[in-house]
């Protein structure tokens, strides 16, 4: 039990290590709901990532790469970064009827600084 407890108290560490991380939720009549959260004090100018879409043996049915760029608020003409600093947003994405699960992991991120955030390349 001990153990089981360590490796939770870890998990959050863990995870605040990338400044921007994104997950999937849930799903609602096929479409796949995912939360972006920035973990870091800048807000977020850019944010390119995959999904990917499996069925039941693992095999991907579908990888996408997706990007976010900041907006202009239409009512005020100012710039509008795609998530605030120590926030969170979300995006759906339309399931493959084949699709069991799905997945999304950050490739890059930009935030309005001009400082950049990427994954690090598999070793």
């Amino acid at each position: 039990m001990r153990y089981r407890w360590l490796l939770l108290l870890g998990l959050p560490a863990a995870c605040r290590s990338d400044p921007v991380t994104v997950r999937s939720d849930r799903v609602d009549n096929g479409m796949a709901h995912f939360v972006v959260v920035n973990h870091s004090d800048k807000d977020v100018k850019s944010i390119r990532f995959e999904v990917v879409f499996r069925a039941a043996k693992g095999v991907a049915v579908s990888v996408d790469t997706i990007t976010y760029k900041i907006t202009t608020d239409a009512s005020t003409g100012k710039p509008t970064p795609f998530v605030r600093a120590r926030d969170e947003t979300f995006f759906l994405s339309r399931m493959p009827e084949t699709a069991v699960s799905e997945s999304g992991t950050v490739l890059s991120v930009e935030f309005v600084d001009s400082t950049e955030a990427e994954r690090p390349a598999p070793s």
